[in-house]
């Protein structure tokens, strides 16, 4: 990965009723800061976080870790730590230079913070992951209560026996064991059963329902249980 640079950041705002906004997983953006083609951190009403994703940057997240979205409370310290030695140079030069750091970013903070410590408060979030990637176990007297220590090992129980979702083809028909919920035109649809319907990269889905017509776009559906009824 090159050095970031200012050079290659953007900065955008947005009013709240702008069509052009970006849609997060937290409502419109309303800031938005770029800091290379990928990689952006945004500011919403009520919320925020990272996009990871350029495919160099993602590989260098632990695949247990890795997402497209993190959310800004706990989930940044996952960015932070292990994007530091990419997002610290930029953060360095941008003081440097006298450049005004961006509403919409965290990046002032790795001039307060140091690596150690984004993953110790990274650990503290997700230490079920962070010893999943090190292969090691906590114990009892890491935790300062007993629910945090019983939430643990329901995590890394969690962990072990998850499976990688089967690989679907275009015209597969799935069956989702808890559905989703649609709210249309004042009507809500609780859907199951899906074909399958591919668009480039892109997976989307069509229900059974002939009287939902809509083409579905189900997010986190690889996370939900479910069963390939009929292969295409």
């Amino acid at each position: 990965m090159s050095q970031l640079s200012t050079n290659s950041m953007k900065e955008e705002s947005f009013y709240d009723d702008d069509p052009r906004a970006p849609r997060t997983p937290w409502g419109k953006a309303q800031y938005v800061t770029s800091y290379c083609e990928g990689l952006q951190e945004v500011a919403c009403a009520g919320h925020g976080g990272w996009r990871v994703a350029n495919p160099e940057l993602r590989k260098m997240i632990p695949a247990v870790l890795r997402k497209t979205w993190y959310e800004e409370d706990c989930e940044a310290y996952i960015v932070l730590f292990y994007l530091y030695d990419v997002l610290k140079p930029l953060a360095v030069e941008m003081e440097q230079t006298g450049n005004k750091f961006p509403f919409a970013g965290s990046l002032r903070s790795l001039l307060m913070y140091s690596k150690e410590q984004f993953g110790e408060r990274m650990k503290y979030w997700f230490r079920a992951e962070w010893d999943k990637i090190n292969g090691i176990e906590s114990k009892r007297e890491d935790f300062d209560s007993e629910h945090d220590y019983l939430r643990y090992l329901e995590r890394r129980e969690q962990l072990a026996s998850k499976r990688k979702a089967p690989t679907v083809k275009n015209g597969d028909l799935i069956l989702f064991k808890e559905p989703f919920i649609f709210n249309v035109g004042g009507r809500e649809w609780e859907l199951s059963e899906f074909k399958v319907v591919k668009q480039g990269r892109a997976v989307k889905f069509k229900s059974t329902d002939e009287k939902f017509p809509w083409l579905a776009h189900l997010t986190n559906w690889r996370k939900r249980q479910f069963e390939l009824v009929k292969q295409n």
